[in-house]
This record gives C-alpha cells, sequence and structure tokens, in this order.
C-alpha cells in the first residue's frame, strides 16, 4: 500500500511525507501503515480532535440519556444506547466485564422489548427481578456465576455512579466534577483503560473539566444538561490530542497546513477530494 508505493521510491526518511487533510484517516495510518516500518522512526504532528473519540461518544450517550428525562423519568431509547455503549457494558463485576453484557442485554430483552412504555424509572429496572433471574441463569455456567441480587447491586452502583450523579447538578463547577468523576469510575471500573487511547483522551477531558471548575465560570448556574452538554461540545471541539514523535526524523505524517512552507521529496497524500 503506502509504504510500498513510497519504499519503490527510496528509503522512508524526514524527507518523505504522507499527508492528511482531515483527521479522519490518522488511525488507520497509526494502525495500518506506520507498524509496517518497524522499529525506522516516525513523527506525527496531526492533531486529533477529542470530541471525535470513543470518550466523546460515551459523554454524549450519558447526557442525552440525562437530558431526556421528563419528570424523574428516563426514555427508553437514549437509555439503551448509554447502556450498549461499549464503556458502559463493559463494566467490570469482580474481574469480568461479561457480567455487565449480559445483564445490559437482559434488561433489553425482558425489561424494554414488546413494552409500550416510552418513560421510566430507574427504580423500575432496578426492581425488576425477572431481569436479574434471567440474566443470573445466563451466566450458570460460568465458572465464576453472580447471583440476581449481585447483579442488581451492580446496576444500582452504575446508575449511581453515572446517570444519578448528573441529576443534581446546579452550577458548571458542579457539572465539570461529574464528569472528572465519572470518567475516573469508568478508568477504574471497566476494561475502557485497555482500549488504545483511553487515558490520553479522557485526561484530557479531566484536565479541560478541572480547569473549568477552578475558572469563573465554576460558579455560572447550570439550567439544564442539554445547556451543559451543549457547552461541553463546544468546550471540547478546541481540545486537540498531540501524538509524540521526533520532528526532524522518519517519516513525517502531517495536516495540510503543517506542510506550508516545508519540503519533501516523496509526498503521499490521502482522503483528499474537490473541498
Amino acid at each position: 500500500g503506502v509504504v510500498a508505493e513510497l519504499r519503490s521510491r527510496g528509503v522512508i526518511d524526514e524527507r518523505t511525507v504522507v499527508v492528511l487533510p482531515t483527521a479522519d484517516a490518522l488511525f488507520p495510518v497509526m494502525q495500518h501503515v506506520l507498524p509496517v516500518l518497524g522499529e525506522d522512526p516516525s513523527n506525527i504532528s496531526l492533531r486529533y480532535p477529542v470530541s471525535r473519540t470513543p470518550v466523546a461518544s460515551f459523554l454524549d450517550a450519558l447526557l442525552e440519556t440525562v437530558a431526556a428525562r421528563k419528570h424523574g423519568r428516563y426514555r427508553a431509547p437514549e437509555y439503551l444506547a448509554f447502556l450498549l455503549h461499549p464503556y458502559t457494558k463493559n463494566m467490570l463485576l469482580g474481574k469480568r466485564s461479561s457480567a455487565t453484557r449480559i445483564l445490559v442485554h437482559a434488561i433489553e430483552e425482558i425489561y424494554f422489548v414488546g413494552s409500550s412504555a416510552t418513560f421510566f424509572a430507574l427504580n423500575d429496572v432496578e426492581a425488576a427481578g425477572p431481569v436479574f433471574e434471567r440474566a443470573a441463569i445466563m451466566m450458570g455456567g460460568e465458572t465464576e456465576g453472580a447471583t440476581a441480587d449481585e447483579l442488581r447491586e451492580h446496576l444500582i452502583a452504575i446508575h449511581d455512579r453515572t446517570l444519578r450523579s448528573f441529576e443534581t447538578v446546579a452550577t458548571l463547577g458542579d457539572f465539570a466534577r461529574a464528569v472528572i468523576a465519572v470518567l475516573s469510575y469508568i478508568a477504574d471500573g471497566s476494561t475502557a483503560r485497555r482500549h488504545p487511547y483511553f487515558q490520553p483522551f479522557a485526561l484530557k477531558y479531566m484536565d479541560a473539566m478541572a480547569r473549568l471548575e477552578r475558572s469563573s465560570l465554576g460558579v455560572w448556574p447550570c439550567t439544564s444538561i442539554d445547556e451543559a452538554a451543549m457547552f461541553l461540545r463546544q468546550y471540547s471541539a478546541h481540545i486537540d490530542h498531540h501524538f509524540p514523535g521526533t520532528p526532524l526524523e522518519g517519516l513525517q505524517v502531517l495536516g495540510l497546513s503543517e506542510t506550508r512552507a516545508l519540503r519533501f521529496d516523496r509526498v503521499c497524500i490521502l482522503d483528499a477530494n474537490e473541498g
């Protein structure tokens, strides 16, 4: 592919550049192109917006679920989308995430499939005995099963540390603390930390929220989670992750703006269009 074409033209060094007009192609290049170089050095100067990361999609799913509440009752579509997010459904019960995946699918099949109710209370799901009994039976064949009561307590803990923690937010400072707390919970209690780049992306959000909490904006009233979610999207749109590298050594991976006034011998432009 790209590396073979570049190598056919000569050695790959700092005079060789892969230009990415948008950040969309960055991870495919990192995962499929750069590993082919082996131990050869490379440098990535293209910044990646954290608003395009799984951490952002998790926060979006969480906040959309809370924002859709009416009179203290949650909407089923947003709630299920939140439960089915990879970070949520892979929360650890003991040392295993399979228990949460089984529980989530039991909730979807038993409590929501065939139900005409759009809105529900979290307490109603937590009191739905057949859901936990079915999940416990489904886990029966595993080396270490879980009882219905253990699964119920596990779901209550997830609700308390995620959705319910945003219900009482009164200021932007409260909101910032809730975001930090939920990302810490996901980092400590799920398989998310095993996902590539979860930690640096989550830390970017946590650092930004810590600055918000300490700023004069922290005391501003938070009239609705919808407005807070919009604020977070606009705020995070300006946060980028910088990948490490040695600028003057090895294959260069740059955005269009980074190539201005620079000269290269071998240039490969990916994902370009008329725009």
